[in-house]
């Protein structure tokens, strides 16, 4: 809105990659691995 430009959109893929990376977080932490995502 400041800058007179229309926000991006979000897809359902958008969210559902932005799960999978989430997930991957948690099972880091949890494991103390290194995730692949």
């Amino acid at each position: 809105v400041k800058t007179n430009q229309r926000p991006e959109r979000v897809t359902a893929d958008d969210a559902v990659a932005g799960l999978t990376v989430v997930e991957a977080e948690r099972r880091s932490i949890d494991s103390g691995q290194v995730e692949v995502v």
